[in-house]
């Protein structure tokens, strides 16, 4: 039984297994160091296999000679005396490998330079690493593609030799010139008999039967202008034996492209002639070894007539195999591709090489064309062309594959909306149809507030799903002809099209903030997340697709400064701003490490002399040269950058210390109050850290108080109920500040049943202007008495505000009235000498 031929598609997708089972060796050129080893690790966490790292050209062609990489990421600008792409070039010559280029620049010379060295790939920074992934999947499917279809080129190159045909060359005169040895074999002549012999004397063609209807080839030597070849001519010898032969003619050009003689091939194919008999003859045994390639195949004779086909191949065109055979490559082939085959095959003779490969288009018996990569061999034997043997692979899968991940480069993953990619590219092609059209459009930089809280509380796939949610309903508030993007992580940008000024653009964030102060509901949750919105303007604020988005995104930190939940227009002096918020971050991180914060103090004062005094502890930051900063200035930037929660423990720590050293008044100690940020409460240990406070410093639980917001209620209610209960078994009372601004809810008070409401200033201040507001606190005072809860009212600086409230038994008032918060040993000196006639006497009189 004839063994079956080995295949390169066999080979090839082994080659595609191993890329899916992660066996690539990838080398990665970069010259930042910090940048090389992260992308290195996120690689390696895909599955490649990073088999090294260098900064500099020299020691990318060491290692990759050393470790022999089949892919490797470029950067252009590298250390040493050559740069990526001199260095892509030099191992291009060396090895067989696929580079793709990353770096920052995309000008044309580097483009340029870059393409001449036939890279698999160019990627701009900043770049995400699903882009990368793309890139990398791409190059190697293409790469595994080409060394199957080499391995396959190799195998059949020792069928590949350069035969020795009879060569003879002849003059303008038609006297032979020039004779090889096989042409003196061919005639039994010596070379030099051959001299000054007539050519048409010496070679005749005859018809090779009578029932040929061709005429016999008439050579004129003396006229020869283009290159041709005449298959299975028949040659009469001298001796009057006649042989099948290939003739093949071309001029031999002088310098100034004129034709001074012509050089003549003849190709005894006695043997190719009896091949092809035979073929035909042993077509079932050949059918046996073809059935076993993948992909089709067949015996094709050198005039474009198919000799044999497999069923891979009768399954791609969808003709029988008896009708196929009876057709020429001609009849299955588009018409445009023709000509480019013709080419292709006709190297195959000249030049010598041992196979071609290109992509053609197929046509089925339905008459649909089909993409296939075709690679071409010529079968020889006995230095004689016998036929062509074509490997045809179906490229439909590929060809999908490839638009798909086409489609994937351009989009995110998780939420179907464009990435960054699409939104360059979007932002390229609007900005012009803007300048042609003298439009306007808006790029709104939306970011989702509090996300990480939500990730990190309910985790990654709870995320996941508001950030899908959150696409859907981007895409729902807005026009279809707007474009909507996830750029990364919880940012998205929306561009608005076709405006005339920018008042277009404030009913679209009216809408997008009125929608997102709803909860969404994942799952059984409700999940409050507001957005804040940034906005530039196309051309005001810039031309430039990347200079948009940086100018949104400042005004977007502009928001975030600002408390969040708004949207801002891009002004000049937001820079400034952005770049005074990272100085003051780094002031921050030098202040908490040099213990430059210290607490102050003010009085929280009960209208019942039977109760004892409180105090809240407030924050100041003894700043170097500005002296006393206020919390305003900093306190959101400490809770967006985390350091809030090392702040908060020293916080506790120092207030437990002080309170535990105060004097008492009317026989009691002082109480105090300390405020805990989301995150401290949500990502410390602050049960531990409480504990930890009261039994170092000696002070009573019961008075301590931490006070929490009511927006802090509504993230994650099941682990605030288990802190809070944790925190009042250790006999700590908790209090609601703030309240009745925020998300108030009697089913809070129910659930988390705190010892203390504060009610926020602005109901207060109210008392003297406002009956409504006068009525108001006068019930929230009636529920904390029925509900057993104390009620502080806070920001009290009149005595008609106090007095309202001892009317209506509010339990604790706070303010100006009292007095202004206190460093500690102030406040010491108050607690001494003013709280006891504080206390003494309800209607008590500042001096």
């Amino acid at each position: 039984m004839t063994p079956a031929l080995p295949s390169c598609l066999d080979a090839s997708r082994a080659t595609v297994r191993d890329t899916q089972a992660g066996s690539w060796r990838l080398l990665i050129v970069e010259d930042e160091a910090i940048v090389a080893e992260d992308l290195a690790e996120q690689l390696r966490g895909l599955g490649y296999d990073v088999c090294g790292i260098a900064d500099n050209g020299e020691e990318a062609i060491k290692l990759a000679g050393e470790h022999a990489p089949q892919l490797v990421l470029m950067d252009v600008v590298i250390k040493g005396s050559i740069d990526g792409i001199e260095t892509a070039a030099r191992m291009n010559r060396d090895h067989d490998l696929a580079i793709i280029f990353l770096t920052a620049y995309s000008d044309s010379e580097t483009v340029r330079r870059a393409t001449e060295t036939a890279p698999y790939g160019f990627l701009t920074k900043p770049y995400q690493i699903k882009e990368i992934k793309a890139a990398l999947d791409i190059a190697a499917y293409k790469y595994s593609l080409e060394q199957g279809l080499k391995e396959s080129e190799r195998w059949f190159s020792s069928m590949l030799r350069c035969t020795c045909d009879a060569i003879i060359a002849v003059d303008h005169s038609g006297e032979i010139i020039f004779a090889n040895q096989a042409a003196a074999a061919l005639f039994t002549l010596t070379q030099g008999e051959f001299a000054g012999r007539a050519f048409d004397q010496l070679v005749t063609f005859v018809p090779s039967d009578a029932a040929r209807l061709t005429a016999p080839l008439q050579l004129d030597t003396q006229n020869v202008a283009n290159a041709f070849i005449r298959f299975g001519e028949t040659l009469e010898l001298p001796s009057g034996q006649r042989l099948p032969v290939d003739v093949s003619a071309a001029p031999i050009r002088d310098t100034k492209g004129e034709s001074s003689a012509t050089l003549i091939s003849l190709r005894n194919v006695s043997e190719r002639f009896a091949a092809e008999y035979a073929l035909r003859q042993s077509e079932e045994s050949f059918r046996t070894a073809f059935e076993m390639a993948p992909n089709g195949m067949a015996l094709v004779s050198v005039n474009g007539q198919f000799l044999h086909a497999n069923q891979a191949l009768s399954r791609l065109l969808n003709l029988e195999l008896d009708s196929l055979c009876q057709k020429t490559q001609a009849d299955v082939t588009l018409a445009e591709d023709l000509a480019g085959e013709e080419r292709q095959l006709l190297n195959l003779f000249i030049e010598g090489i041992p196979s071609v490969q290109f992509e053609k288009r197929y046509i089925t018996a339905q008459g649909t064309a089909t993409w296939a990569l075709v690679s071409v061999s010529l079968i020889r034997q006995s230095d004689t062309a016998l036929c062509y043997l074509y490997q045809v692979h179906d490229l439909t899968l590929r060809k999908e594959y490839e638009l798909h991940l086409a489609r994937q480069a351009m989009t995110d993953g998780l939420t179907g909306l464009p990435n960054r990619t699409a939104l360059m590219t979007e932002l390229e092609r609007l900005i012009a149809r803007s300048k042609r059209r003298d439009q306007k459009f808006a790029v709104l930089f939306v970011d989702l507030d509090y996300f990480k809280q939500v990730n990190d509380t309910y985790g990654h796939e709870t995320g996941d799903q508001l950030l899908t949610a959150v696409a859907s309903s981007l895409r729902t508030l807005v026009r279809a002809s707007d474009f909507v993007a996830r750029l990364s992580g919880d940012e998205f940008i929306i561009l608005l099209t076709d405006l005339v000024n920018a008042e277009q653009v404030r009913p679209v964030v009216k809408k997008l903030l009125s929608q997102f102060s709803r909860p969404f509901s994942i799952g059984n949750r409700q999940l409050q997340c507001g957005l804040s919105i940034g906005i530039s303007m196309y051309p005001d604020d810039h031309q430039e697709p990347e200079k948009l988005l940086q100018l949104a995104d400042n005004a977007l930190y502009q928001v975030k400064a600002e408390g969040r939940g708004a949207s801002q227009f891009y002004r000049q002096e937001f820079t400034h701003h952005l770049n005074a918020r990272m100085n003051l971050d780094d002031e921050l991180e030098k202040a908490v490490n040099r213990q430059e914060f210290e607490l102050f103090y003010q009085p929280i004062v009960p209208l019942d002399a039977t109760h004892s005094i409180k105090a809240e502890a407030l924050i100041r930051w003894r700043h170097p040269t500005r002296g006393l900063v206020g919390p305003f200035e900093f306190i959101n930037q400490l809770e967006d950058s985390g350091m809030i929660v090392e702040l908060g423990r020293w916080i506790i720590r120092t207030a437990c210390h002080q309170a535990a050293c105060w004097p008492r008044v009317h026989g009691q100690a002082p109480e105090v109050s300390v405020n805990i940020s989301a995150r401290q409460f949500r990502f410390d240990n602050l049960v531990g850290t409480i504990s930890t406070a009261l039994a170092d410093s000696g002070l009573p639980p019961e008075k301590l108080c931490i006070e929490i917001t009511e927006k802090l209620l509504m993230i994650d209610s099941d682990a605030t109920l288990a802190t809070i209960d944790a925190l009042k078994a250790l006999g700590v009372k908790v209090a609601i500040d703030d309240f009745g601004i925020g998300y108030s809810s009697l089913s809070y008070i129910r659930r988390f049943q705190p010892d203390n409401l504060k009610i926020d200033r602005e109901f207060v201040q109210g008392i003297d202007t406002s009956e409504y507001d006068q009525r108001l606190l006068a019930a929230i005072i009636a529920m904390g008495d029925q509900l057993h809860i104390s009620i502080t009212a806070e920001g009290v600086e009149t005595g008609l505000q106090r007095n309202y409230l001892h009317e209506h038994h509010c339990g604790y008032i706070q303010g100006y009235f009292y007095s202004k918060p206190l460093a500690e040993a102030e406040f010491r000196k108050w607690l001494e000498h003013t709280a006891p006639a504080v206390i003494a006497s309800p209607y008590w009189q500042p001096t």
